[in-house]
């Protein structure tokens, strides 16, 4: 019998608010079987640069390049996947850096209207719970609990970090697709939201949109086989992913995982169709 095939193509790393290093999440991968993973870190690239640096290793698994930028669609905060099978290009670069320096242009306007809500919190305060050039509302609400202004993330999460207090996005989900259709990727919609997806997956398909992360943690089973279907309807990749970020108490990598079967439209796009070799008696 073949060998299964398991994959998880979105994880985060320390290079945006991830725990991993980009080797460290390789070995994790490796150790818990996954023949293939995406580092997706959020609205940078420094995770591949990393792994340039880092002694090449045959038993580790092969790795999708990606990203996943943030965006705003309909008055809500999403997030897509951009997939470069063939590498990242160079004209990515560019519209990755500027897209997080508008990311940490939004943070400090969070920052500034949580001062004025009397919250003392400063830059300087997220600047040392990243390991890299990357702040989000994560590192915002780890702040604050370690602040002792609430007990637990979601709650802070809940009452001060809306977008009333941390605006959206600057990018627009329309535009977001476009480009990273644009630069040769793979544009993929990340966790979609189900609401949002049945209403919007058409309009985005039509520019360009080529796939939905269907397949992740804590969705129900009626929600995803509709999803499946609208998918299937529009002629969209299915992809999965565990979004996995570390941490104390985090769900360890490879808990959750997608088979070759569940993604085998994805793999046969990227070239990595086909089966694995049988294992020696």
């Amino acid at each position: 019998m073949p060998c299964p095939r398991w994959f998880d193509f979105h994880i985060h790393t320390c290079c945006s608010d991830g725990t991993a290093s980009p080797a460290e999440v390789l070995r994790l991968a490796a150790a818990a079987g996954l023949e293939g993973v995406s580092i997706t870190d959020h609205d940078t690239l420094d995770a591949y640069a990393a792994l340039e640096e880092a002694p090449a290793a045959a038993s580790l698994p092969w790795v999708l390049p990606g990203v996943e930028i943030s965006a705003s669609l309909a008055g809500e905060e999403v997030h897509f996947l951009g997939y470069f099978p063939d590498g990242i290009p160079e004209g990515a670069r560019p519209y990755v850096e500027d897209v997080l320096r508008r990311r940490r242009g939004r943070i400090a306007r969070g920052i500034a209207r949580l001062r004025e809500r009397g919250f003392d919190v400063s830059l300087s305060d997220l600047e040392a719970l990243s390991s890299g050039r990357v702040l989000a509302r994560s590192h915002m609400a780890e702040v604050l609990v370690r602040k002792r202004y609430f007990g637990r993330r979601h709650a802070a999460y809940a009452e001060v970090l809306g977008p009333e207090v941390v605006p959206l996005p600057d990018p627009e989900a329309q535009d977001v697709v476009g480009e990273l259709r644009r630069l040769g990727g793979i544009p993929v919609w990340a966790h979609p939201p189900p609401r949002l997806f049945e209403a919007r997956a058409g309009e985005l398909r039509e520019l360009g949109l080529a796939g939905a992360e269907v397949l992740v943690p804590r969705r129900r089973a009626s929600e995803r086989q509709r999803m499946l279907a609208l998918a299937r309807d529009l002629g969209l990749l299915v992809t999965g992913g565990s979004d996995f970020h570390g941490g104390d108490g985090g769900v360890a990598l490879g808990v959750f995982r997608v088979a070759a079967a569940q993604v085998g439209d994805l793999l046969a796009r990227i070239g990595r169709g086909g089966s694995a070799p049988t294992p020696s008696p």
